[in-house]
């Protein structure tokens, strides 16, 4: 099951409509999603996700916890063989059920640690919501898909029909920064709320963790620690990031979103090639 545009021919060449994978930037849009529920009245994000399996300390994780990767459960990101990231995305049928057996580590709310389990998690938290995966598909196509005008996108599902929200949206650089857009215009696009404008305050604001506070809901912060994570940027730069180097760049401030579909193996000066776009603006 996927969420998609009308069918297109098949070009081997890439080209401006051409969906690519976002990787991580998957989270940032389901961030999204569970905010348009809550704007919707559907979820309270300061409750628990109400998991029956997790009956021990984990009931006292909220969906806060892990909308800022703070839930404190054992996961590794490491992408090495065998690790938790590549066996729930590439051996399990379920990529939630994987994840749902992860026990605590630390208290929730106290420590960050980047997991795309728990990005796989809130997808389950989305879909459980509305009831099933066909409600969950329908529903994403008519509140968000639609009203952000997305052209060129496709939303993977697993083999349980969860949407992988850790990893699998493709999408078009303009289907991509219609995202960042939402963002930037404090939760509207095309005339169309999606999200509060309080909402987008505070999933771009610093966490309350004691090692990595800056990180809101599933956006990446310059600012929230001692030094801003790229000095030449603005402090109030937020942005998706994908495994290869993707991004989706929001600058406030300068009232422009960038997005890098490229791919790159090693280190990307993030900096510098950003920086001289902004000075070209």
């Amino acid at each position: 099951m996927m969420v998609q545009s009308l069918p297109k021919p098949i070009n081997q060449e890439a080209n401006a409509s051409s969906p690519l994978l976002g990787w991580s930037m998957a989270k940032s849009l389901m961030a999204v999603a569970l905010g348009n529920l809550e704007y919707r009245g559907l979820l309270d994000l300061d409750q628990a996700p109400g998991f029956s399996e997790w009956n021990d300390e984990r009931k006292q994780i909220s969906l806060v916890d892990m909308l800022n990767m703070a839930d404190g459960l054992e996961f590794s990101e490491e992408y090495d063989p065998g690790d938790d990231a590549t066996a729930m995305l590439f051996t399990e049928p379920s990529a939630s059920a994987y994840v749902m057996q992860q026990g605590a580590l630390h208290k929730p709310g106290a420590f960050f640690n980047y997991s795309s389990g728990t990005a796989n998690l809130l997808s389950k938290v989305h879909q459980d919501t509305l009831g099933s995966p066909q409600i969950a598909y329908d529903d994403f196509r008519e509140n968000i898909f639609l009203p952000m005008g997305f052209q060129d996108a496709v939303f993977e599902t697993d083999a349980s029909g969860l949407f992988v929200g850790s990893s699998y949206f493709y999408a078009s650089a303009q289907d991509w920064a219609r995202l960042g857009q939402v963002m930037l215009n404090d939760g509207t696009i095309n005339g169309q709320r999606i999200v509060s404008a309080d909402w987008v305050q505070t999933a771009t604001s610093p966490n309350q963790t004691e090692n990595d506070k800056a990180y809101g809901y599933q956006w990446w912060l310059n600012r929230g620690n001692e030094r801003l994570r790229f000095e030449n940027l603005p402090a109030d730069m937020y942005y998706a990031s994908g495994n290869r180097r993707q991004f989706i760049m929001v600058f406030p401030s300068q009232n422009a979103v960038i997005v890098r579909l490229g791919w790159s193996s090693g280190p990307y000066p993030i900096s510098d090639n950003f920086g001289r776009i902004l000075e070209s603006l």
